[in-house]
């Protein structure tokens, strides 16, 4: 007696950990994944607790790129665990086999905006809106 299976695989989980050196991981720092004819097929957060996070991937040859805006803004990928400063924003990723992958991303704020916050609280936010209004209402 034969049996015959199929197994299906729909995706892969590209996972990892991220951190900035002597900081806190930068939770809620965006990831995107992509190609380079459409870099954002895929994307995440940074989260709290260690740095986590996760992306479903297919094998392939993909971009990882900090999302614009804040993220991207504020933060570099930091390449070489020899003390060098070498600095990208996007990092080539190649998924070759059924596994997936585990990484370590380390990250760095941009000269200039070292002491920047990447989450603004909504009470930030709040008085920011306030000294807006406050400006039109004096008009």
């Amino acid at each position: 007696m034969t049996t015959n299976s199929f197994i299906l695989i729909c995706a892969l989980f590209y996972l990892g950990h991220c951190s900035e050196k002597d900081h806190e991981p930068p939770r809620g720092l965006q990831l995107i994944l992509g190609t380079k004819s459409n870099p954002h097929l895929v994307d995440t957060l940074v989260m709290a607790n260690l740095g986590y996070w996760q992306m479903k991937v297919s094998p392939g040859v993909w971009y990882l790129q900090l999302a614009p805006g804040r993220s991207s803004e504020l933060y570099a990928f930091r390449e070489g665990g020899d003390g060098s400063q070498e600095k990208h924003l996007s990092k080539l990723i190649t998924i070759n086999d059924l596994r997936g992958k585990v990484v370590h991303l380390e990250v760095v704020k941009k000269k200039g905006m070292e002491h920047e916050k990447l989450l603004i609280s909504s009470d930030d936010d709040n008085n920011s809106q306030r000294k807006v209004s406050s400006c039109y209402i004096g008009l």
